[in-house]
């Protein structure tokens, strides 16, 4: 049985906050894909992730709305997909396009 997947925007910090701490409660995988919508890689990487959405859920986080998200993490370019496993306790951080595309299951 295949999960439905959802593509959330977080358009404020607190946004994100309550969704790590959800994290940390429902011990699953969480993706957070940090792009600037300026930038023509990331958007081609958004329009390829919303006609070809995997079936887990990815939260993005563009620059214009949550800078500060970007220091908390350490993301200094764009496109970056953060990747928190169960429990929050161990974080992967992406910055190669090919791999996020491979980590988001859009590559063919």
């Amino acid at each position: 049985m295949q999960t439905q997947s959802s593509i959330n925007y977080c358009t404020r910090e607190n946004q994100i906050n309550k969704l790590i701490k959800d994290q940390k409660f429902s011990k699953k995988k969480s993706y957070f894909l940090f792009v600037s919508l300026w930038d023509d890689v990331c958007s081609s990487l958004l329009k390829e992730l919303e006609n070809n959405p995997p079936n887990f859920d990815v939260n993005v986080v563009n620059s214009f709305d949550t800078p500060h998200s970007f220091v908390i993490w350490g993301v200094t370019k764009t496109p970056t997909l953060v990747t928190l496993d169960a429990g929050g306790r161990k974080v992967n951080v992406s910055e190669h396009v090919t791999d996020i595309y491979k980590r988001l299951k859009l590559e063919k």
